[in-house]
């Protein structure tokens, strides 16, 4: 594939993504590009975890088309405004769009689902010329004589479709991390649906999968009047990509489409042959709705017998939960998820569900026990453990256990920092009391306010935890909250990385800046506010007005240490790199030299290329006892360049894995240490682990290379990089080797 011209004036096609949703954005983008004379490319990503199908484009596209429209996958979408979000770039009207086109800006099509529609379009006649475009797109030879051959075989026809979700969602080492009940529905669903369906004696259906053991069991019990996609083309020499979109154009030639409610795939075939997805779900009745359910319980007795793996079972388990909580069997649900765990299911994201069934069973200090269970095994990533964690520091903080408390808060925090249960778990923290009792990231007491509810009311999970108090009641003030998006930002860069792409939006810090001017309009133009409103202009990137607002609240609190670090933060920001050390010198003084001041020093100093005050800093923070995982891990990986801190370095990366638990980063760090150490066989019993859970990335691999390649010993690196999911020669490359 060549690159392609300059794409300023172009529509971009985009999805990493499935067939479905990779389609859906060409035939948008081609819909678009006829109607508005826009020339459009493809950026069509075929490497790294790219599904298998999808690596080769000219499995299913002409070369000729490829070669005209496709550009490299690697391209940024920010370069672009997104053509379903044409308010956001102030692109809402033709005439705008019109203008925005001549002067030669690009789009992107990235919708997933369904038709793109401009503002000021219309639904069905965009809808109906969407349909229409399909003989814009190149297909290859293979693809044209069997989508013909299914057309004549269809003709005439009046098939239901049974579109059954699995793949990657149960298989893939990332994706199964996950639950996924707007894409997996238990195929016990489509049974009882189809059980519905065959009363009729002329009613008949075409069943699909990305997992053939799917197709075959609704196959067995519809018999002849399920039709397989073999059956429908034959003896047909398929390639991976050619049957996947072949599957996609069957189902389009079907009215009916049963499936999940959010699949790219299906919506994309419907969108294709304008016919209608119906989620199976909502299709049964409530007495069907009960039976499929129960009879999905009575198999998970037999996992090995009725599931693919803990990948497969562990999608059911929300269908599992609504039903038996709507009947209000919280104690069924929890008894059958921990009948799993016992039996040794692998997916981490069954110890939140068990942390918020023993809420609905009044029994928040078994979430103590949960937390204990989830750390005591291993776990592939710890994206689920966030609310494992706060649970956990829930029940100690009702059980009057401050320290535990502050703990696994502070841990919640680290693995989950934007998690919506975390600014309810830290005010209650706050509020009893308990947040000062152990080092905690700085906030500005001067913003604390009065709470009604610490939990918010409108959720009725977490409206449950409002119940939750200390033995010794809330301090004097009561229960009391803090804007802690604030804080967050305040120590973004020793607190963790864990913050989505969305934290950036400068739409979102606007929002939350007139929020937060709003919601303390009675202290307008206070120092506090003023200081707390330059945090979010510093994130706008307004560096002047930020160090003015914020330089007001200093001049009424001339050595506060948040407001001098905040002015730091927004020097460094400015690129002026020495200016802002000399300010976080100041703060972390004023603060006694407590450690996130420290932390940050350290950092900055690190920023300006001092790397003897930055190694002296880390030095110092090794000697102080906290549990602030991000402030570990970089000690931890400033000692560890030294051979004669390299043991305190392994003590901290040490204590920081055992509080994050899961997390490939702190495992990545810890192994290499160990082996700087010379503990070769701990390193790669750990290294081992990784490769094993498939989340890790190649660059976890190329610092054992490195590292065991100079203790000769690259044989134990081939060893376990043969346990992951990537080649030999990948990780050499990388490593420089």
């Amino acid at each position: 594939m060549e690159q392609g011209p300059d794409l300023s004036g172009r529509i971009v096609a985009h999805r990493n993504d499935r067939m479905g949703g990779r389609l859906i954005s060409i035939l948008n983008a081609i819909r678009i590009s006829r109607d508005y004379d826009i020339p459009y490319v493809i950026a069509w990503v075929s490497h790294g975890r790219t599904a298998e199908e999808l690596r080769e484009p000219t499995d299913i596209f002409t070369p000729e088309f490829v070669d005209r429209r496709f550009v490299p996958g690697e391209l940024s979408a920010e370069q672009w405004a997104a053509l379903d979000d044409l308010d956001a770039t102030h692109r809402n009207t033709e005439a705008e769009f019109r203008a925005a086109i001549a002067s030669g800006a690009g789009f992107l099509s990235q919708r997933a689902v369904g038709t793109t529609v401009l503002p000021w379009e219309e639904d069905a006649p965009v809808a109906k010329r969407l349909a229409a475009c399909f003989d814009g797109i190149g297909f290859c030879d293979t693809i044209r004589r069997v989508s013909e051959r299914i057309d004549e075989k269809l003709a005439g026809t009046h098939l239901s479709a049974y579109h059954i979700r699995r793949g990657d969602i149960i298989s893939n080492p990332i994706t199964s991390q996950k639950l996924w009940p707007n894409k997996y529905i238990p195929r016990e669903f489509y049974e009882v649906h189809l059980k519905r369906q065959l009363e009729d004696p002329e009613a008949a259906c075409l069943v699909f999968s990305d997992t053939k053991y799917e197709v075959d069991q609704l196959k067995a019990a519809g018999g002849d009047r399920v039709m397989t996609f073999e059956e429908l083309v034959g003896d047909e020499d398929l390639k991976l990509g050619q049957r996947d979109f072949l599957e996609l154009f069957a189902m389009s030639r079907c009215k009916e489409i049963f499936g999940p409610p959010h699949s790219a795939f299906s919506q994309t075939a419907a969108t294709m042959g304008g016919g209608t997805v119906y989620p199976v779900e909502d299709a049964l009745t409530a007495e069907e709705h009960s039976e499929a359910v129960e009879l999905l319980i009575s198999r998970m007795d037999s996992p090995r017998k009725h599931f693919l793996g803990d990948g497969d079972m562990g999608q059911c388990f929300p269908f599992v939960m609504a039903h038996l909580r709507g009947r209000g069997e919280a104690a069924r649900a929890r008894t059958l998820l921990a009948t799993q765990v016992n039996r040794g299911f692998s997916k981490p994201y069954i110890y939140p569900a068990i942390s918020e069934l023993c809420v609905e069973c009044t029994d928040l200090a078994g979430a103590k026990k949960v937390h204990k269970a989830a750390w005591s095994r291993p776990v592939s990533g710890d994206e689920a453990l966030c609310s494992v964690a706060a649970h956990a520091a829930l029940a100690h903080l009702q059980a009057g256990e401050a320290r535990e408390a502050h703990r696994w808060a502070h841990a919640a925090w680290w693995l989950g920092p934007m998690d919506q249960i975390m600014p309810s778990v830290l005010s209650a923290l706050l509020s009893a009391g308990i947040l000062e009792a152990a080092p905690s990231y700085p906030i500005d007491a001067r913003m604390i306010v009065r709470k009604g509810n610490l939990f918010p009311g409108g959720d009725p999970y977490l409206n449950q935890l409002n119940a939750v108090e200390p033995p010794q009641g809330w301090r004097a003030k009561g229960k009391v909250s803090y804007p802690w998006e604030i804080a967050l930002r305040d120590w973004r860069m020793i607190h963790g990385k864990r913050v989505g792409r969305g934290f950036w939006n400068h739409t979102r810090i606007r929002n939350g800046l007139a929020r937060l001017e709003k919601n303390n309009a009675r202290i307008a133009g206070a120092p506090q506010l003023e200081s707390a409103a330059s945090v979010m202009l510093r994130d706008l990137g307004e560096h002047d007005a930020a160090l003015a607002r914020n330089r007001a609240a200093l001049r009424a609190h001339p050595e506060e240490p948040l407001y001098l670090k905040r002015e730091a933060d927004t020097l460094l920001e400015a690129g002026m790199v020495q200016a802002a050390v000399a300010r976080l010198e100041e703060a972390a003084e004023a603060s006694g030299r407590q450690v996130c001041y420290l932390a940050a020093l350290g950092h900055v100093y690190g920023k300006a290329g001092r790397s003897e005050e930055m190694a002296s800093v880390f030095g110092e923070l090794a000697g102080q006892g906290h549990d602030l995982i991000e402030i570990l891990l970089m000690t931890a990986d400033v000692l560890r360049r030294r051979p004669a801190t390299r043991d305190a370095a392994l003590a901290q990366a040490d204590k920081a894995a055992q509080l994050g638990h899961g997390s490939l980063r702190l495992q990545t760090l810890k192994a290499r240490i160990l082996a700087e150490t010379g503990q070769l066989e701990a390193s790669a019993a750990l290294f081992r682990q990784m490769a094993r859970g498939g989340l890790a990335q190649p660059a976890s691999f190329a610092h054992m290379y490195r590292i065991f390649g100079k203790a000769g010993e690259l044989a134990t690196v081939e060893a376990v990089v043969a346990e992951s999911p990537y080649e030999m020669a990948e990780i050499r490359e990388m490593a420089g080797g």
